[in-house]
């Protein structure tokens, strides 16, 4: 979105994270290397399938 502001300036949290902290998991899926690394980021993992249509 372009809107750039000081860490300290924010109203809520920001956390960081390096790329080599994700490569130490070795993990091939990006989104299991963020599981644990992220406070309250909760990653679920749905089985892959599409959900169904809601009813009509």
């Amino acid at each position: 979105m372009g809107i750039k502001k000081e860490k300290k300036a924010l109203g809520y949290s920001v956390q960081d994270i390096k790329a080599d902290e994700l490569m130490k998991n070795k993990d091939p899926n990006l989104i299991n290397s963020l599981n644990g690394k992220i406070a309250g980021l909760n990653i679920t993992n749905s089985g892959g399938a599409p959900a169904p249509p809601p009813p009509s």
